[in-house]
């Protein structure tokens, strides 16, 4: 059982709930120092995944921490909640130009609509009752088959996996002993 917490007048309590909410301020810096390291990949691998769509890596680049930094503060300071936030753009504009041979323009503006999609069906809250219908397993296990997508990608940037040219899985192990998967 967690130690009884003595009452405090920080504003950075009050405003946030951090001890209604049954946590701390010491625990909620580690959790937001936490959760900036999981995310920090995304400033790397989203402007190299586009650049090599044919996006600017740089613009990329800008456009990311700038989602990032300004759709986390918003959660954060207006809807009151730890959420961070990241950019969706990559993996659909990167498919959509390289294998669906879109044009750039379109793809963002896919992008977009899409945004405002997922935008118009949080706040009128189907998305709540899409996700309270579905069985607790699956909700859980979409989450971790978006992770192990992203890290088969991830590896695949480091050359950790590589395309099987033979029959069978369409991944090999790649070298082992390169810079990049040792780091």
């Amino acid at each position: 059982m967690p130690a009884r917490q003595t009452p405090s007048n920080c504003k950075l309590n009050h405003f946030f709930k951090i001890q209604q909410r049954g946590s701390t301020i010491r625990r909620e810096i580690i959790a937001g120092l936490t959760t900036f390291l999981a995310m920090v990949y995304s400033v790397i691998v989203v402007p190299g995944m586009l650049g090599q769509a044919g996006f600017p890596p740089t613009a990329v680049f800008i456009a990311t921490c700038l989602v990032a930094g300004f759709g986390s503060l918003l959660m954060g300071l207006w809807a009151n909640l730890p959420m961070a936030i990241g950019c969706a753009i990559s993996l659909t504009a990167f498919s959509l130009v390289l294998s669906q041979q879109v044009s750039i323009p379109v793809a963002l503006g896919a992008v977009f609509l899409m945004g405002c999609l997922f935008t118009f069906i949080s706040i009128t809250g189907v998305r709540s009752f899409i996700l309270r219908s579905m069985p607790k397993g699956i909700a859980q296990g979409t989450g971790i088959g978006i992770g192990l997508f992203l890290l088969l990608i991830a590896a695949n940037g480091i050359g950790l996996v590589v395309k099987n040219e033979q029959a069978g899985l369409p991944v090999a192990l790649g070298q082992f002993t390169s810079f990049p998967v040792i780091m």
